[in-house]
């Protein structure tokens, strides 16, 4: 009986320190003119963290030198 418990506990322990993959989606929204739409969206297959960072890389300060703004959410 020990020797399972031991079992189960190891199991468990090892379960909670495994990152946690999942799908995170991201929206990116061009903004001209004040007005906002929508452009496009992505789908990370990662860690929250790791998805979080590759959504903001996608975002821009200024489009081509236009005026237009490309930001991202997760």
């Amino acid at each position: 009986m020990k020797k399972y418990i031991s079992l189960v506990i190891i199991g468990l322990s090892a379960t909670m320190f495994t990152s946690c993959k999942k799908d995170y989606t991201c929206t990116c929204s061009e903004t001209v003119n004040s007005v906002s739409t929508v452009v496009g969206t992505q789908v990370f297959h990662d860690t929250q963290k790791n998805a979080q960072s590759k959504c903001d890389q996608l975002a821009t300060s200024d489009f081509g030198g236009t005026g237009a703004f490309v930001s991202c959410k997760l």
